[in-house]
């Protein structure tokens, strides 16, 4: 949703967000000599990225940023934590990373009124997520109604399951 021109911010409300674990094997770390500390130590000098400056270009801004940031489970795995002689040891030779939801901490529901094509008197409470998108200041709140509305449905196509019902709560860019 962030990458929809002229949005700015995104909220997410409901759900389990994404989040990557790593499970380490105390017999491989050591065989090759490495402790949690090389670890936390790695990932804390290396996994950096900053922003550097910000230009503005073309009526365009432009973040420029510096460092290095891990973005998938291959990078995590091939992720050196640690140098015994000469030989890298890498994250995913001591650990097993797991890509996954975390455990929820709370949880969203949803209700809805007879009538409504969702109702049903077996199971009134549906799991729910909300997701907000905001329009940057001098946009046109209609354009960006309309590409939340093309993505919201491509992903419906696409990416959701069957089983995962989306819709519209409230839309800031609706026109009479």
């Amino acid at each position: 949703m962030q990458g929809i021109d002229e949005t700015s911010e995104v909220n997410v409300v409901g759900g389990r967000p994404r989040t990557v674990r790593i499970l380490i094997d105390p017999e491989s770390m050591g065989a090759r000599r490495t402790t949690a500390a090389d670890i936390f130590g790695a990932l804390k000098i290396s996994n950096v990225l900053q922003a550097v400056d910000q230009w503005a270009f073309n009526n365009e801004s432009i973040v420029l940023e510096s460092g290095d940031f891990v973005r998938s489970v291959d990078e995590l795995e091939s992720f050196v934590v640690n140098i015994i002689d000469g030989i890298p040891v890498y994250l995913g030779d001591i650990a097993e990373i797991i890509d996954g939801s975390a455990e929820p901490d709370q949880y969203t529901w949803i209700d809805f009124a007879p009538g409504h094509p969702s109702f049903s008197e077996a199971n009134a409470a549906h799991p729910m997520v909300s997701i907000s998108v905001a329009k940057q200041r001098g946009s046109n709140a209609v354009a960006v109604a309309k590409n939340v509305h093309q993505l919201m449905a491509r992903l419906q196509r696409e990416v959701l399951p069957d089983e995962i019902h989306t819709d519209e709560c409230m839309d800031g860019g609706f026109v009479c």
